[in-house]
């Protein structure tokens, strides 16, 4: 394929916020790739603002969530029509690993369509490639190195793995309207964004109490203090929010996905659990503290350089259990007072 030559490319692709911002890398690398291409990305309902204001995608489709499989199949050919009205494409990129995903992208007539290959659905893929594709980690290895070996496949050369996000105008405006009805102007530093939420479940969370602890001693040492979190941590964050001694702005639910990452990239640290949170503060370079309890942090290795990893002590780890089974010692073991010392360092430093 003569990828100087492709003119319309329809990607599908992951359905997880943090690691849609890793394939970004892929991204990158397809549309120096694809010059002259008009690039297309499908995504979760949702997730379209996480990639908003990115050079290297020209559309950005919501794919609606359907609250069953039964409703799912009953409208694949309506959600395939709301893409495939731009076909015909000449590259069909399906990211996800999924059954369904591979069959969506066939209906939208991508083809030829491109993906790593698996049982189910070899025969919906006109060029399947195998896992191993990616090394001896498989479906293991980091998702950067996962979606930058499907491109190779193609023809398309690595430009790094570091991930790229973009804030547009009207998010930083929708930024500064929230901040100015707190009455924030901006002018205290550093600000701290706590995410003390993860999707995945309780398993990965840092306790409650001790984010509220540490928002406390960061904000005697002079910082601002938000508590961020998306709309279905609202209980998680107004529980830290109410723990906390000192102010503290809690803007879970305040912040469309574009304004949250306006705020991060205006932060001097942020503190997350292994989510999304600390994705997007990676993308722009903010140093964060990411607690690694659960799940193993070799999976998501690449681009650490400005990441402090805190670890607990346990040899059940890494589970990959949404609910710990037992004690929770793997988050349990790390405590305030470590990780108060490690945030004073990296801001001092920041």
């Amino acid at each position: 394929m003569d990828l100087a030559e492709v003119r319309n490319v329809l990607i599908r692709g992951p359905n997880w916020l943090g690691d849609l911002v890793m394939a970004t890398a892929g991204l990158r690398a397809l549309r120096v790739a694809c010059p002259r291409a008009r690039i297309t990305l499908w995504v979760r309902a949702g997730l379209e603002p996480l990639l908003a204001g990115s050079p290297d995608v020209d559309q950005i489709r919501g794919l609606p969530v359907y609250a069953s499989r039964m409703s799912f199949l009953r409208n694949l050919g309506r959600a395939a029509e709301s893409v495939r009205s731009e076909a015909p494409y000449d590259l069909g990129i399906c990211l996800p690993d999924s059954l369904s995903s591979a069959l969506l992208m066939r209906r939208a007539n991508a083809r030829p369509l491109v993906g790593y290959t698996n049982a189910s659905r070899r025969f919906f893929l006109d060029h399947p490639v195998p896992v191993a594709a990616v090394g001896p980690e498989g479906r293991k290895a980091p998702r950067e190195d996962r979606v930058l070996a499907l491109m190779t496949r193609l023809g398309v050369a690595p430009r790094g793995t570091h991930p790229s996000l973009w804030t547009t105008p009207g998010e930083e405006e929708e930024l500064l309207r929230v901040l100015s009805r707190l009455g924030k102007d901006g002018s205290s530093q550093p600000w701290v964004g706590l995410a003390p939420g993860a999707a995945y479940g309780s398993s990965k969370r840092w306790p409650v109490d001790r984010f509220a602890a540490l928002g406390d001693a960061l904000a005697r040492d002079g910082a601002e203090i938000f508590i961020l979190g998306a709309p279905h941590e609202a209980s998680i964050c107004t529980e830290v929010a109410q723990s906390m001694h000192a102010p503290a702005s809690n803007l879970c639910g305040q912040l469309s996905l574009g304004a949250f990452k306006a705020l991060i990239r205006r932060c001097g640290l942020v503190v997350s659990n292994d989510s999304g949170a600390r994705h997007v503060a990676v993308a722009f370079d903010v140093p964060t503290l990411a607690f690694f309890g659960p799940t193993d942090v070799s999976r998501t290795r690449n681009n650490l350089e400005g990441v402090t990893i805190l670890e607990g002590e346990a040899d059940c780890r890494p589970c990959y259990q949404r609910e710990c089974p037992t004690d929770h010692r793997c988050l349990l073991g790390i405590t305030v007072d470590e990780v108060t010392v490690r945030a004073r360092a990296r801001l001092k430093s920041g």
